[in-house]
């Protein structure tokens, strides 16, 4: 697996020391995900809200 820089966008290598762990990461973070709405609101709304605080 490879990941890119933000900078520049080279690939560096990137090697997991436990991939069991990595993917089960990978699987709660889609769970969250399907299970937890923003309300119909979009991150940018959310963000432009929390501004005013």
């Amino acid at each position: 697996m490879t990941l890119s820089t933000s900078r520049c966008k080279r690939p560096i290598p990137f090697r997991a020391r436990d991939s069991d762990k990595v993917q089960a990461a990978i699987d709660a973070l889609k769970h969250f995900q399907k299970t937890h709405s923003l309300g119909g609101l979009s991150v940018r709304q959310i963000i432009e809200e929390a501004r005013k605080y």
